[in-house]
């Protein structure tokens, strides 16, 4: 009989599925042993009314103190340490127990074949797919196929399952503490087995189990593991693995320490730098935990004697999110509204947000909000271009200041543009990473958080995740990569390289549509149930509202940018239309533009049009100096006043994957809406839902149609608001990206790695 150490932490669904194979499968009955790390989940309850033998901490301890405590439990001698999203296949113990008897020492390690959807390279792991989570996990398949492959003993060592004599592991001092919460913590103990002299290390083919591959490591600030290791050791991890294990099978059996390890001199130079200018590994255990064992302890607790009440623990706590977008609080942008917007709800619901954006908009005097530029030139001027324009009210000095930016500049400018031409502001992922590290070791936010429409801000997200092990989520504005595109440019193959890592370590990640989440998910299987879609939708914007009157004119009124693929072209030619079956509705039909500048197409199109008295082109509406207004609330007053509102969608591929986010300002307004729109059913179905006009893009006579429907009511004065209240809020997708986080602060969604 063995003794079954498993710690979890809030991962209750996947535990569950652990214990019932161990029960289901095992050939005798082995002693089991749970440390419930928080355990709010419902996970320490379930122990309790299961009647297993566990531990229990107020907070997460990490591997290190967790496996130590738990072997100090242990009954058997022989003791199998295994994490809680592993599944048993039959036999599994039978045939460590015949490797024991095979073997002539207790000083030795025994690791389990482990099956997974993706082998990541290791000789050891069969690559089989038997599913991701609890939810689509297929047992009987497991059951009947997870022989299929076959494997002999091998020598040489893998992860957990790791089965191990409890004497020896008590000698070598089990996990050592430095390399808490955990990484290169299995490194560690090979070694430290191997100078003791044990040269059993060995992965048994016919003990297999099934591993979803779904850790919780990602919920957790990472130790620097492999630098300790070289710190300690003077050799690298890859050289005792290369140099040291892996020469196991070809050393003579006669000699008792063949093999023994000497530091290298790669090591003794990494074991210089990482001392000379890190704090290893007290740093790490610091910026961890400065006191991982000094909360309550519950120690071999018998179920029946305890409460199974609530712990405080399960009270919400408040936590601190790292937020990064280029474009934050910019007036008028879409790209800014849809993050400055959810900043209050996000208070409203225990949040504490820390920003780090561009230097594009204002400073909230709030908030604690960080503005940096672009590190290099090309996004340097663009942000300068922005911040100038800010601070500098007169034109002719905005203009001196620019130039003498650019004269500057130039010649790195010119660089950046042959050498990375990516995104303008690619650089600013830089920046905002530099001062995101000094804030995640003096704050220690809970999560980082990367929102667009700047890719920057998800590059230095990733690079943080990466570097600081901290949970990351991120927001996709415009889909990253279209099929349309079939160009073999450096731009396209970054953007191909940030989707796949986007999909692949972010906990969490969204996008506006559904096609769009479900075009990334075929690219990248790995998203699995961490990809998630949520229309962005905007609050009521609390304007007074005056009943609508009919005015003089059909006020038909435009908002937003404009391109070459979403232009005014196709519905200028159908007003054309209109216009030419009666010329005194000229006098009567008025197009209304408000945004950016006008893109090419529209602006022929318009130099084109016969009916010149028609066509008003306002620009952009920034804050008016006079009343205070921001442009924003100067838009909104506008939209409200139209007869109609007109929302160009565009007509390229990537409007498949896109909705204009205007069109949750446009509900609002509950003004009748004319949306002209490219083969993207979500959008159809959302302008349907409030009676609102949708034809097709590109066919010029269904918006001749729709254009006479809306002359017709017009004319008879049946353009009434709808009276429609859209459930398409800001504090809606906050709500539901909100819950995704507790999800994942708990066990369903733990980040891959």
């Amino acid at each position: 009989m063995f003794t079954i150490v498993i710690p979890t932490w809030n991962n209750l669904d996947y535990l569950k599925l652990c214990v019932q194979s161990i029960r289901k499968y095992s050939q005798v009955e082995h002693e089991i042993i749970i440390h419930v790390n928080d355990g709010s989940d419902g996970t320490l309850d379930w122990v309790k009314a299961e009647g297993i033998k566990f531990s229990h901490t107020e907070k997460n301890v990490g591997i290190c103190i967790a496996v130590n405590h738990l072997v100090t439990l242990a009954m058997h001698d022989w003791v199998l340490y295994m994490n809680d999203d592993m599944v048993a296949c039959p036999g599994w113990d039978a045939a460590f127990s015949q490797a024991i008897e095979s073997t002539d020492t207790e000083l030795a390690l025994y690791f389990s074949t482990l099956i997974q959807a993706d082998n990541g390279k290791s000789p050891h792991i069969i690559k089989q797919d038997f599913g991701s989570s609890p939810k689509d996990f297929d047992e009987a398949r497991l059951v009947g196929e997870y022989m299929s492959d076959a494997r002999v003993d091998a020598e040489g060592a893998a992860s957990q399952p790791t089965l191990f004599h409890k004497k020896w592991w008590n000698i070598v001092g089990g996990y050592s503490v430095e390399f808490s919460p955990g990484m290169s913590s299995d490194d560690d103990l090979l070694m430290k087995y191997w100078v003791v002299g044990c040269r059993h290390f060995r992965v048994v083919g016919a003990s297999r189990f099934y591993h979803f591959s779904c850790k919780s490591t990602g919920r957790i600030r990472h130790n620097m593991g492999g630098r300790i290791f070289a710190m300690k050791w003077g050799i690298t991890q890859k050289e005792f693995f290369q140099q040291y294990l892996g020469t196991l099978s070809k050393e003579s059996q006669g000699c008792l320490y063949p093999g023994f390890p000497h530091a290298s001199l790669k090591g003794k130079l990494r074991r210089a730098g990482y001392g000379l200018f890190n704090d290893y590994p007290l740093g790490d255990i610091g910026g961890w935990d400065t006191a991982a064992g000094a909360g309550k302890w519950g120690d071999d607790v018998c179920p029946s004697s305890e409460s199974s009440g609530s712990s405080d623990t399960s009270q919400e706590k408040k936590q601190t999110w790292l937020i990064l977008s280029h474009a934050f609080n910019m007036d008028g942008r879409a790209a800014s509204q849809t993050i400055t917007d959810k900043i209050p709800h996000l208070i409203d619901l225990g949040v504490e947000p820390i920003i780090v954006s561009g230097a594009l908009g204002y400073k909230d005097p709030v908030l604690e909000h960080h503005q940096v530029l672009s590190a290099l030139p090309v996004g340097l001027r663009f942000d300068l271009r922005h911040y100038l324009k800010n601070r500098i009210s007169n034109q002719f000095l905005y203009r001196i200041a620019l130039l003498a930016v650019t004269i500057l500049i130039f010649p790195l400018f010119l660089i950046e543009k042959l050498l990375i031409p990516i995104e303008t502001t690619w650089s600013w992922s830089i920046s905002a990473y530099l001062v995101s590290r000094r804030i995640i070791k003096s704050k220690r936010p809970t999560l980082v958080y990367s929102t667009g429409g700047a890719y920057a801000a998800h590059i230095a997200g990733y690079w943080l995740s990466k570097r600081f092990g901290i949970p990351w989520i991120a927001e996709i504005h415009d889909p990253m990569v279209t099929a349309s595109d079939t160009s073999q440019s450096i731009r396209k193959r970054f953007l191909m390289w940030l989707e796949k890592k986007i999909c692949s370590q972010a906990d969490i990640v969204w996008w506006f549509t559904e096609m769009a989440l479900a075009r990334a998910r075929s690219r990248h299987p790995q998203l699995g149930e961490h990809g998630h879609c949520v229309e962005p939708g905007v609050d009521d914007p609390a304007l007074e509202r005056t009943p609508y009157r009919r005015g003089e004119h059909l006020v038909i009124s435009h908002f937003g940018s404009l391109s070459d693929t979403r232009n005014l072209h196709g519905f200028l030619e159908a007003l054309q239309k209109l216009i030419g079956q009666d010329a005194s509705r000229a006098s009567k039909i008025r197009l209304h533009i408000f945004g950016g500048s006008l893109d090419p197409v529209s602006e022929r199109a318009i130099r084109m049009f016969p009916y010149p008295e028609v066509i008003r082109n306002f620009g952009r509406l920034e804050t008016d100096p006079v009343s205070g207004e921001s442009g924003r609330t100067q838009v909104l007053k506008r939209m409200n006043a139209a007869d109609c509102l007109l929302l160009l969608h565009g007509t390229e591929a990537f409007s498949e994957e896109y909705i204009p986010s205007k069109l949750y300002e446009y509900l609002w307004t509950q003004r009748p809406i004319l949306g002209l729109v490219h083969r993207n059913p979500q959008l159809t179905a959302i302008l349907q839902e409030f009676k609102h006009w949708s034809v097709d893009e590109q066919n010029n006579d269904e918006i001749t149609r729709a254009l006479e429907e809306l002359y017709s009511r017009w004319s008879n004065d049946q353009l009434q608001d709808n009276q429609l209240i859209t459930p398409y809020t800001t504090e809606r997708a906050v709500e539901v990206i909100f819950g995704w986080t507790k999800k994942m602060a708990g066990s369903t969604t733990p980040r891959r790695t």
